[in-house]
């Protein structure tokens, strides 16, 4: 019996020895090399390219089949496809979890009778776990696949790959391909490989080349529309990945498919609840940051890893924790070290721009030391902040909220959003919950307004089946005008008892009844009185349940 030929490659830095195949795709294949020896009088060799030392070799899966023209042609784009790999890697050679590209180089193949120079990377070999069989072994189950069960594991997974992704973005790549076979898990860290899809955000975030479109479930619509990607794109596949920690499956949703958002979430939910019904139970707000990922339109997409990471330590309740055991000294001296590290750059522009933001900053703690916070912006950063500031509530705290139905529009605080899924997870961490909604003989027949009711109902009911009543729901019918001028008397708002002190919040509409602003306000109310003003307002109040019983 002969000895099967060994596979060599080599570059004008290294010879290499194939010892393993590691994986075939559409365009490239891999295997797992040995370097044999390097050649430092041709140049610089990387750190990684020892003699002995472990590498991966990629090289494109060229199909015989295809006519010689077809094939060049091929060749050409996954050449293209390389180069942006190797490029994107000089981009990013100072972060540990992204697989580096060490080496380039070429190798001869006939092709019909012809002989080709296709060209091959030399990769950094990451002695991890692909996320699939990370999350086997980590979190088994009966029928042997392994998915997250705890929300504390869920979220500490999700913060480790968004701070990956927001490092990623910070060297101004966009990665362009995200999926679970893209991750692999190195010492319970996530790794980042294949790059050959990035992106470089800079100014038109134009590529180096292309291969063929992706068109997995983890490929953003935009990307097969032909638009213009960018961090949200990374974003929507991450959703993905987050949803395939929870549920083991790939997304729900198609990306050539357009979902209004709430039934995205809908989605979001039934699938996993399905596969993983506790976890919701534990935690409704993963389904919110999930499913504001994978929306359609990029624009009301969760915009990028920062704003994430937000949203993870806002539904995780990490940033009120936090906020219990950090002083302000220590922000102050952590916000203090951030500028002089910038001055010291010497780059005076965004030291300046630094100091109008502080500025501004400056003001609104002034006048949040006076009892006053104005909470203004687009929809986006008032529900993300109200949020943000409610997570701070806890076992014993009151929250009273007095509205009118179409506060609770898509248009403000949402009908199954994020802020009604904040309160339901105060509700369980024991705050007592209450909503008030003051309605009038028309609201029967507005189709919104029984979702509204529907969604805050069925929170009432999941949180009873957990043998949790903090959150109650009632409301009030009165006379158009009766209702007009409790509103001009600014009864519409939210009452917060914490600690024995009252602040009070109120929602400053447009014409159109669209919130523009929020004003927060710390009042000398005496708790006793607070307690009684809210038991009157609920003692003419009907239980929401009475609402959906047919009017006689």
């Amino acid at each position: 019996m002969t000895k099967k030929k060994k596979k060599i490659f080599i570059s004008h830095l290294a010879e290499y020895e194939v010892v393993d195949i590691l994986g075939k795709g559409g365009n490239c294949q891999t295997f797992k090399a040995k370097v044999l020896r390097t050649f430092p009088e041709h140049g610089k060799i990387p750190r990684g390219l020892n003699s002995g030392k472990l590498v991966v070799i990629k090289i494109p899966n060229i199909d015989p089949s295809y006519n010689y023209q077809s094939i060049r042609n091929f060749l050409q784009r996954v050449s293209n496809s390389l180069d942006q790999e190797f490029e994107a890697t000089q981009y990013l050679r100072n972060i540990k979890q992204v697989a580096q590209v060490l080496d380039t180089g070429m190798y001869t193949q006939k092709v019909h009778r012809k002989t080709l120079s296709p060209k091959f990377i030399v990769q950094e070999f990451v002695d991890g776990q692909p996320l699939n069989d990370y999350l086997k072994d980590k979190f088994k189950s009966l029928n042997g696949f392994g998915f997250i069960r705890e929300p504390s594991d869920f979220f500490r997974i999700a913060e480790k790959f968004s701070r990956l992704i927001r490092l990623v973005h910070q060297h101004r790549v966009i990665h362009g391909d995200i999926w679970p076979d893209n991750i692999l898990i190195r010492n319970h860290e996530p790794v980042l490989i294949d790059f050959g899809e990035s992106v470089f955000r800079d100014f038109g975030y134009q590529h180096l080349g292309r291969k063929e479109q992706i068109t997995n479930a983890y490929c953003a619509p935009e990307r097969l529309r032909g638009e213009r990607e960018g961090r949200r794109s990374d974003i929507y596949s991450l959703g993905g990945v987050f949803y395939y920690m929870v549920t083991g499956e790939n997304p729900p949703v198609s990306p050539r498919k357009k979902y209004k958002d709430d039934t995205l979430k809908d989605k979001i939910i039934a699938g996993t609840q399905n596969k993983n019904e506790n976890l919701l139970k534990s935690n409704c707000g993963i389904a919110d940051i999930i499913s504001r990922c994978l929306r359609y339109d990029k624009d009301k997409r969760t915009s990028n890893a920062d704003t994430l990471l937000c949203e993870i330590r806002t539904f995780s309740f990490a940033l009120a924790n936090e906020s219990e055991k950090t002083s302000m000294i220590s922000v102050v001296k952590r916000l203090k070290r951030a500028v002089e590290t910038l001055k010291n750059k010497g780059d005076s522009f965004l030291s300046s721009l630094v100091e109008l933001d502080l500025s501004v900053n400056a003001s609104s703690i002034e006048d949040m030391s006076k009892g006053i916070l104005d909470l203004a912006g687009d929809h986006e950063t008032i529900i993300s902040r109200l949020c943000r500031y409610l997570s701070i509530l806890d076992k014993g705290d009151l929250f009273l909220m007095r509205s009118i139905p179409t506060l609770w529009s898509s248009q403000n605080l949402g009908i199954n959003g994020r802020f009604l899924s904040m309160n339901k997870l105060l509700a369980q961490r024991g705050v007592k919950v209450r909503h008030l909604f003051l309605t009038t003989k028309k609201d029967y027949k507005n189709p919104e307004v029984h979702r509204i009711f529907r969604a805050h109902l069925k929170v009432v009911l999941d949180l009873q089946k957990q043998r949790c009543g903090q959150l109650k729901a009632f409301y009030r019918t009165v006379s158009k005008s009766e209702r007009d001028e409790l509103l001009l008397q600014g009864w519409q708002g939210a009452m917060i008892v914490r600690r024995g002190k009252v602040s009070v919040l109120e929602p400053v509409c447009d014409s159109d009844g669209k919130i523009r602003t929020i004003r927060f306000r710390s009042l000398g109310f005496n708790v006793a009185r607070c307690k009684k003003e809210i038991i009157a307002d609920i003692k003419n109040a009907y239980n929401l349940k009475q609402w959906f019983i047919p009017q006689a």
